[in-house]
């Protein structure tokens, strides 16, 4: 009796050890967010693109999950500040505004994500450990904003996007000066026919002296303030910095090395890290616009620099892949691979049509568009031995999806985290892990999409799409109230070609609008008007001392 009883007890050791052993692999140490700037939804191999391979990021879609339809933000702010908070950037006032503007564009406004605000890096920060960002930040440019003052302990790349002012490529160059002239040859004749209207006033003795001179002075100091506009935009050279932490690296960097550089930096990072788990985020300045790539990629594509771009985003993937394989942390390490948007196909200065852009016509849209091609976005999730390979999701998830899924994936807040923490409008995505084919309302009931400080502009109900205001499907998502909202069946009509009869989906419709009067409920009584960050008028002497 006594010798079955020892045996028994051996073997409920050995089948406790084995749960905690299994709940240990279920706890990931390192997690890595590859974050593509402006890629199409089926600009990779994976994801349907038969104009080039890309086998780096294709072999994390094998080893893991696909999730086909990851919704983003209509701008690059808002997406960034959604992945790393888990909340709608509305919240944070990082939506567009009246200005017209969708993100910070200049580097003398104050803003960024509020420091009351938790973010997955001062999650990291306060277990412990020290996360690092490599690449782009986009974010704010004053110091309290910076990375570096908002949890990382260690930031290597660009305050701002890459922009057409720090292109080394003339055909894509355009700077605050070249938009000058460029408005003001729009604007050329309107002035030339009001100098000249004014001046044969006075030789008519219509008007006299006394007014005209301050007439023309008018048109002189307009022209003279729309200047100083122009050169606090992001076509500014003074955004062509790079960093390492809060100092200046380079004051004018090659575009054409910057992928080279934050590769190395994250191989170097995940070689002699202090200890794990880290968090390691590497938001890449490509394939966005203008386009740019190495002497090694360039060319490489036989189409254009966009998709040449893609080819080095794709080898730069495989390099720090490799690195962490070498290292020996694959199997305990998830890797989030999404983009921040949809792609860019108009010149956001001249409005002309770019060449080098790739255009998916499948879904309509484009970056700053709540059309499918402006918000869907490619997003892969690899976790070895625990996510079961080549598998693919219909669900709808949202880039505020990551942060409540890696808060999850590395255990929950302490008590002194629970107080810093705020509400996530995201989602744990760590159920699909193991069953991928759920409904497509199994994460978010309903999501909602905001363009601006208003009503909510359009909803995610499942397989449909709705709309409440007007989109162009050009990069502008604002518009007028629609009296009647327009309403697509995305799983069958992913184009959003053929609206539906609304009177037929009222359930659907009702859904989405109860939920965003839920979510303005949610606010603070002191926010439930908020005012978009974007809006902040930039001060010219600020333009030193903001970077």
């Amino acid at each position: 009796m006594s010798t079955t009883l020892y045996i028994l007890t051996i073997l409920s050791c050995i089948a406790c050890i084995s749960r905690l052993s299994h709940c240990s692999d279920e706890k990931a140490k390192n997690v890595i967010i590859f974050i593509a700037d402006d890629l199409g939804y089926s600009d990779l191999s994976c994801f349907g693109n038969e104009l080039i391979q890309t086998p780096n990021i294709d072999k994390l879609a094998k080893n893991g999950l696909k999730l086909t339809r990851m919704y983003s933000m209509p701008s690059e702010a808002g997406s960034l500040a959604a992945i790393y908070t888990g909340r709608q950037p509305m919240r944070m006032g990082l939506v567009k505004g009246n200005l017209g503007w969708p993100s910070f564009w200049s580097v003398a406004q104050s803003g960024g994500i509020p420091l009351s605000e938790m973010n997955m890096a001062k999650y990291y920060e306060m277990k412990g450990h020290i996360p690092f960002l490599f690449g782009r930040w986009g974010l704010g440019s004053w110091s309290w904003s910076l990375p570096t003052n908002q949890g990382f302990g260690g930031f290597y790349g660009t305050v701002m996007g890459h922009s057409p002012a720090c292109s080394s490529d003339a055909e894509d160059f355009f700077a605050d000066s070249d938009y000058f002239w460029f408005v003001l040859a729009e604007l050329g004749p309107l002035i030339v026919t009001f100098l000249i209207l004014i001046i044969s006033s006075k030789m008519l003795s219509f008007i006299s002296i006394k007014l005209l001179i301050p007439l023309i002075s008018m048109v002189f100091i307009s022209i003279g303030i729309f200047r100083i506009y122009c050169w606090m935009l992001p076509l500014n050279s003074i955004t062509c910095k790079v960093f390492d932490n809060q100092m200046v690296k380079e004051d004018f960097y090659i575009d054409t090395t910057l992928t080279s550089q934050i590769t190395e930096k994250a191989q170097h990072y995940i070689k002699f890290r202090k200890r794990p788990p880290f968090l390691l985020i590497i938001p890449y300045h490509q394939p966005g616009h203008p386009a740019f790539a190495s002497s090694n990629f360039l060319g490489k594509s036989g189409i254009n620099k966009y998709y040449d771009s893609i080819l080095e985003l794709d080898w730069s993937v495989g390099e720090v892949m490799n690195t962490l394989q070498e290292q020996g942390m694959e199997n305990n390490t998830v890797i989030f691979f999404l983009s921040d948007s949809g792609p860019v196909l108009t010149h956001p200065y001249t409005n002309s049509h770019l060449k080098h852009s790739s255009k998916d016509m499948k879904l309509q849209g484009e970056k700053g568009s709540l059309r499918e091609g402006g918000i869907r976005v490619p997003a892969i999730v690899s976790w070895p031995n625990f996510i079961e390979p080549n598998q693919e999701t219909a669900v709808v998830t949202s880039v505020m999806d990551i942060f409540p899924t890696i808060q999850h994936l590395i255990g929950q807040p302490n008590k002194i985290q629970r107080t810093h923490m705020r509400h996530f409008d995201g989602k744990d995505l760590k159920q699909l892990f193991k069953n991928p084919n759920k409904k497509s309302d199994e994460i978010h009931k309903v999501l909602l999409h905001y363009c601006d400080t208003g009503d909510v502009s359009a909803a995610t109900v499942g397989d449909y799409k709705i709309y409440f205001v007007s989109q162009n499907i050009s990069n502008d998502c604002s518009g007028y109230i629609l009296e009647d909202p327009l309403v697509y069946n995305i799983k069958d009509d992913p184009g959003e070609t053929t609206a539906l009869p609304p009177s037929q989906h009222q359930d659907v419709i009702s859904k989405a609008r109860s939920n965003s009067l839920r979510f303005e409920m949610s606010l603070d009584i002191k926010k439930r008007t908020i005012k978009s960050q974007f809006d902040q008028i930039p001060f010219p002497w600020d333009m030193w001392v903001s970077i």
